[in-house]
């Protein structure tokens, strides 16, 4: 046993059907990626939520929007604003 599983353990694991937050999340994360390619990658996690609860009827945690965006290398182009020095 490399990984201190028995065979039948690993091959039950292997045959369960993904679960309803798992399938949620792929959902979810397809949406956030097209919010986030319609808005030039400008929008951050907090302005895709805010789009995210306004199309659905049910809200959605920012944090959960976060941890997808960072599993997934998805971030918002960050430009500073024109300062003028002289």
């Amino acid at each position: 046993m490399v990984l201190s599983v028995s065979r039948s353990s690993y091959y039950a694991w292997e045959k369960r059907p993904e679960s309803n937050r798992t399938k949620s999340n792929k959902i979810l994360l397809k949406k956030i990626q097209d919010i986030h390619e319609k808005s030039n990658k400008v929008y951050g996690s907090t302005r895709i939520m805010k789009k995210l609860t306004t199309k659905s009827n049910h809200p959605i945690n920012h944090k959960r929007v976060e941890r997808l965006m960072s599993e997934n290398g998805i971030r918002s182009k960050v430009s500073r604003k024109f300062k003028a020095t002289t």
